[in-house]
């Protein structure tokens, strides 16, 4: 979507500018803070639609289903076949299959992740301690569902590796920050 939005709106590639990440992050940096937005809302959606569309066709998928059905989403995300499988990191699809597994857990790491934006101004380390942090939450809220046991492992290991170019430049001190001189 970002990258259809990107060339029709302002006239470019998002793949061929900045972090050349078609995600959210991305998006905001290069295309503005409206079509970033739009872009993030989306992104999020694409990890909760299929349940709830379920739900809303009185479809009971188990919490097993609802994980696989999202790896799907997310998988097409960061490798997207209709945009030469350059996509995002995935973050925000995560997200999103999470807030519909695990409301509560996912506001909690949420949290983190606003915590650690707002003290270091790094998008992509906030990802990462969120993404960490994600499964622990969502274990403490539902500790009788094995499913976070699995997820605990894969969700922050498949953000980690999203990130592996942001972890180097962060060990380096060169990872861009955002501006948040509107708080």
């Amino acid at each position: 979507m970002s990258v259809w939005l990107g060339k029709i709106i302002c006239g470019v590639d998002l793949r061929n500018y900045g972090s050349k990440s078609t995600g959210a992050t991305n998006s905001f940096r290069v295309l503005g803070t409206e079509i970033g937005i739009f872009i993030l809302i989306f992104d999020i959606l694409k990890g909760i639609i299929i349940p709830i569309t379920g739900s809303l066709l009185n479809y009971k998928f188990s919490n097993v289903e609802i994980l696989w059905l999202g790896l799907y989403s997310v998988i097409g995300h960061i490798f997207p076949i209709f945009c030469g499988l350059r996509g995002g990191k995935g973050v925000s699809t995560i997200f999103g299959l999470f807030c519909f597994l695990s409301p509560f857990g996912s506001l909690l790491a949420l949290g983190c992740f606003l915590i650690t934006l707002l003290s270091t101004k790094m998008v992509s380390l906030s990802s990462i301690i969120a993404s960490i942090s994600l499964p622990i939450f969502c274990y403490l809220t539902h500790p009788s569902e094995p499913l976070f046991y699995v997820s605990g492992i894969f969700v922050p290991i498949l953000i980690i590796l999203t990130h592996k170019k942001n972890i180097k430049r962060i060990i380096l001190n060169e990872e861009p920050k955002i501006n948040l001189d509107f708080f």
